[in-house]
């Protein structure tokens, strides 16, 4: 209690020298192990762990001038105050009574980082070519983290009863909101029509459950474990269901929530072309009684799911649009380990929902979303990366991957990807 934490941030920065045509020397990413590189500024010095404890590395900034790093301070000990703690209806951790002190601010270049443009159409076809797979381009990976608690008073993952009381009013046995939904237009259910349906299991599986340690111990194992799963833009429900036929599949899982906000009204493009465009026609929901039918098929979707194998455990639907649910979420103080960001795909509101959703996303919590190659996404998750400071703000350390996979029909999309740490 009262004990003050030095402030510690490590990044190593990943980055080699097949990827110098796409950087072009217009990142600037300060760390601590390796200090600043600048290629077109120069390089300083690297030094060691155990050196930067010691002495503050000169670094030449655009004008010749230097720039200290501060000292590196002693890493915090750990303690016990942050393991989950049983809470009623909730999966949370313990409102940490650490408080932090920072480190003395250092002096450094006043010209602002570049980042790579957003409008740079060759974007995708570079990352895949120079770097693969697996993107190291904005790879930034904490081998510590920030400590920052102060104004954390707790978080915590809500159960599904607990939701479906609070959103529902009703228990699930008295009144289960999917296997108790009455079809009234007696729509059948429909997979496989829907083009845009990106998410893969083995895409969910490595880069998400892997990551927050939930099949294997390891790297990732002090990480929190998935309580609470939260989608935005559920459409139809088939990434909803691949969600929780995952989660089924795994040992513990059975009855974690997926919490699909989404207003169901349906997009410009199916409101602007259904008349005309034979494939919006092919997959858009119909029109009755002046509104669309997206959430009927949504819920006509996931009760056959449920009928057939899934667990209704899982599935709960929150009518309502992205920012009135990002801000229940946090007026609940309900924080989801993951978030899967699959709305509007619209330039500047892309923006406004990463900004709302990375605010009540649970520390050490994985925040990620599709169709990066749509330049109203990549625009906004590349502004609001470079305003998070990304690489710059010790404040503000995660990881941030851009990830190539491959469609159900054999097609190519890139995924984006942002890992909050463990503390901020």
């Amino acid at each position: 209690m009262g004990q003050h934490l030095s402030l510690f941030v490590a990044v190593e920065v990943l980055l080699a020298g097949a990827f110098d045509p796409l950087l072009d020397g217009r990142i600037r990413v300060p760390i601590q192990d390796q200090v600043v590189v600048d290629k077109q500024e120069g390089y300083a010095s690297s030094v060691s762990s155990q050196e930067a404890e010691r002495e503050v590395v000169p670094v030449e900034d655009a004008s010749g001038a230097a720039a200290n790093i501060p000292e590196r301070a002693s890493e915090p000990e750990e303690e016990d105050d942050d393991k989950p703690i049983p809470r009623g209806g909730y999966r949370g951790y313990k409102a940490s009574s650490r408080s932090s002190t920072a480190s003395s601010s250092s002096s450094s270049s006043s010209r602002s980082p570049r980042m790579i443009s957003a409008q740079d159409p060759d974007l995708t076809r570079k990352i895949i070519e120079n770097i693969g797979p697996e993107s190291a381009l904005y790879h930034v990976k904490p081998t510590a983290y920030y400590f920052r608690d102060d104004h954390v008073d707790g978080w915590l993952s809500p159960d599904f009863e607990t939701i479906h009381r609070k959103l529902y009013g009703v228990s699930p046995e008295e009144h289960h909101v999917v296997k108790n939904f009455t079809n009234p237009y007696g729509l059948p259910p429909t997979f496989g029509k829907f083009p845009h349906s990106n998410l893969m299991p083995e895409f969910f599986l490595e880069h998400v459950l892997d990551r927050l340690g939930t099949r294997r111990e390891g790297l990732y194992e002090h990480l929190p474990k998935v309580n609470f799963i939260v989608e935005v833009g559920s459409f139809q429900g088939h990434s909803a269901v691949l969600i929780a036929s995952i989660l089924d599949s795994i040992a513990g899982l059975e009855d974690i929530p997926v919490l699909c906000i989404d207003p169901w009204t349906g997009d410009l493009n199916i409101w602007a072309n259904r008349e005309w465009d034979a494939d919006v026609q092919h997959w858009a929901s119909p029109v009755r009684d002046g509104r669309s039918l997206l959430f009927d098929q949504f819920m006509t979707n996931v009760q056959f799911k449920v009928s057939k194998h899934l667990s209704p455990n899982h599935i709960l639907p929150f009518h309502a649009t992205s920012t009135v649910g990002a801000r229940f979420l946090k007026a609940m103080k309900w924080h989801p380990e993951v978030i899967f960001l699959d709305s509007a795909h619209e330039e500047q509101e892309t923006l406004i929902e990463l900004r709302l959703y990375y605010e009540v996303l649970a520390p050490g919590g994985i925040l990620f979303g599709d169709d990066f190659n749509w330049p109203g996404v990549k625009n906004d998750v590349l502004t609001f990366v470079a305003e998070m400071g990304w690489g710059r703000d010790p404040e503000r350390v995660f990881d941030f991957h851009i990830l190539p996979a491959t469609t159900t029909s054999g097609g190519s999309v890139l995924l984006w990807l942002l890992h909050k740490a463990k503390y901020v």
